[in-house]
C-alpha cells in the first residue's frame, strides 16, 4: 500500500489498542502522535480527530503543518524555534 494507506492501517490498530486499554483499565492512555496528519487524506484525518475528541486522553501531537490539525478551542500550543521550546 501507499504510505498513507500504511499509516491509516497502523492508526486503526492504535485505535483498537486505545479502546482495549480503556475497556481493560477503565481509563484512556496518554497519547503521543508524531506528525499523524501529514500522510492522511482529509477525510481520514477528520475521522481520526473526531475519535480523539471523543475520548478522554491527554494528547500530545507534533506536526510541521499546524493547518492540518483540527485543534479544539481549548489547547496549549508549543513551538520549537531555534531548538528552544516556546509556549503560546
Amino acid at each position: 500500500g501507499s504510505q498513507g494507506q500504511v499509516r491509516g492501517l497502523v492508526l486503526a490498530f492504535k485505535i483498537a489498542q486505545i479502546l482495549n486499554i480503556h475497556d481493560t483499565l477503565g481509563h484512556d492512555p496518554t497519547l503521543l502522535l508524531d506528525d499523524v496528519s501529514s500522510e492522511l487524506d482529509p477525510l481520514r484525518n477528520q475521522y481520526l480527530f473526531e475519535f480523539l475528541g471523543e475520548i478522554e486522553s491527554q494528547l500530545f501531537v507534533t506536526t510541521t503543518r499546524v493547518e492540518l490539525l483540527p485543534l479544539p478551542s481549548e489547547h496549549i500550543e508549543f513551538k520549537v524555534e531555534n531548538g528552544i521550546i516556546v509556549g503560546s
